[in-house]
């Protein structure tokens, strides 16, 4: 008996599923991230310059 998921030699192929899963999510919202920073940066930039 598995102690981690309950039944027979089902941790194994979960973990496996998580670790392939975890690289693609990591890239598309570091990715998502980095734009919205600089987006923000841009329009926040251009908002202040207004003001002057």
């Amino acid at each position: 008996m598995c102690g981690s998921c309950g039944g027979i030699g089902q941790a194994e192929p979960l973990t496996e599923r998580m670790n392939k899963r975890m690289a693609p999510l990591l890239a598309i919202v570091l990715t998502i991230g980095l734009l919205v920073m600089i987006g923000l940066q841009q329009y926040l930039k251009v908002s202040i310059s207004l003001n002057y």
